[in-house]
């Protein structure tokens, strides 16, 4: 239980891209699988809804399916996720920013940490007391 609390103050909702689950409804998942020696502990565990979390490839071998990583050391995020081919077939790592947990603790000190040691690639991270609009 201290765990999952443990991480709902971290992410506040399920990190997959694209879906945003409350944490009443999500599994835990370990970033590297059980199998593959990945421990029961919260470095390696991230909240993901079930529909999400059964598209994961844990064996890290179906270039077909999601992927989920540990960061790199250093790097303020929790969970890299890896698109399949179909989603992007450069497969580059994406983290998930989402309105719905922005004000969640462990989020808010994740992106000043971003902008701090300039981890993401690309367009600037969102940063400010209020989140990204949603287009679409």
């Amino acid at each position: 239980m201290d765990q999952y609390l443990a991480l709902v103050g971290e992410e506040g909702a399920g990190s997959a891209p694209g879906a945003v689950t409350p944490p009443a409804f999500c599994q835990i998942h370990h970033i590297t699988s059980w199998l593959a020696g990945g421990g029961t502990d919260l470095p390696n565990l991230t909240l993901v809804g079930p529909v999400a979390h059964a598209g994961v490839d844990d064996s890290r071998s179906d270039p077909r399916r999601w992927q989920t990583v540990p960061p790199p050391v250093g790097s303020p995020e929790r969970v890299l996720w890896i698109p399949p081919e179909g989603v992007d077939p450069t497969r580059a790592p994406v983290i998930t920013v989402h309105p719905a947990s922005w004000m969640v603790p462990g989020q808010v000190l994740r992106r000043g940490s971003r902008v701090l040691v300039g981890l993401v690639g690309g367009a600037p991270p969102p940063t400010g007391d209020r989140p990204p609009r949603l287009t679409g």
